[in-house]
């Protein structure tokens, strides 16, 4: 699994206690630019790339976003796995002014155009499953959200 690759603990982050996205993307920016992995504009363009094309995803009892940014500002790739004490609002993929609730993100931190195809493809699998949803949503413990997806 390609996916799995990408996740590491040190970029895990449980019940995080954003506000907004905007407050999401400055907390994921500090995080892994401080690790490397990405250029100093990757918080601004994520940014901005969300308010142009969102990425929020209202599968009915839980919603999910995927932001990304172009390749360039990635470093090392990665994949970080985000949980949110409340919901944080994002604008819908299918309709700009639909707000969607959103309790779980994966931030895709990708610089080969193969490798964002498999993991997309890979991600609407494990977003459709709401079992597993509902696990990665109640844990508390990164190893715990590692085992449940390597399990896959």
């Amino acid at each position: 699994m390609e996916f799995i690759n990408f996740v590491s603990d040190k970029v895990i982050d449980l019940k995080m206690d954003c506000k907004t996205k905007e407050d999401f993307f400055k907390e994921i920016h500090n995080k892994v630019f401080d690790l490397g992995f990405v250029k100093e504009e990757f918080g601004e363009k994520i940014l901005a790339r969300e308010n142009v094309f969102p990425t929020g995803l209202n599968l009915g009892d839980y919603g999910v976003a995927i932001p990304h940014t172009d390749a360039e500002y990635i470093k090392e790739q990665f994949i970080s796995v985000c949980t949110f004490n409340e919901p944080v609002v994002f604008s819908s993929m299918e309709d700009q002014d639909e707000k969607v609730p959103v309790n779980l993100a994966f931030v895709l931190g990708l610089n080969q155009p193969h490798s964002q195809l498999s993991v997309l493809t890979e991600l609407m699998g494990i977003m459709q499953n709401k079992e597993l949803v509902d696990k990665l949503m109640s844990s508390t413990d990164k190893e715990e959200v590692l085992k449940t997806l390597k399990s896959l």
